[in-house]
């Protein structure tokens, strides 16, 4: 992605990311599911900036992934949870995203 916005060089041998966690990062102390819409503009965001490229089909289907895990959780009851999947991956077109085990019960 940094590629297509300017001039980019891999290092050898040298990791890209630092990552830390601790008990008062801005993420770390969000739950699963607050943390989950931003997760998902994240997705979005590499989806919208992957479109015609190799990777838009495999960037769409995780935003997807998210979209979806978001959905199911904050579906109150059980039936609320497979009716909206099933509309869900109706409205979207990936059966690929029901094999994830979302309809499981948690």
């Amino acid at each position: 992605m940094l590629k297509r916005k300017g001039v980019f060089n891999f290092i050898d041998g040298v990791e890209p990311g630092i990552r830390r966690v601790h008990e008062v990062g801005v993420m770390s102390a969000l739950s699963e599911i607050d943390k989950l819409p931003r997760r998902i503009e994240t997705h979005y965001q590499t989806c919208q900036f992957s479109k015609n490229t190799k990777d838009a089909k495999k960037t769409k289907r995780i935003y997807l992934f998210f979209k979806l895990k978001y959905i199911q959780m904050i579906a109150k009851k059980p039936l609320e949870r497979v009716l909206k999947a099933v509309l869900f991956l109706f409205k979207y077109g990936h059966l690929k995203l029901a094999r994830i085990g979302l309809f499981k019960n948690k």
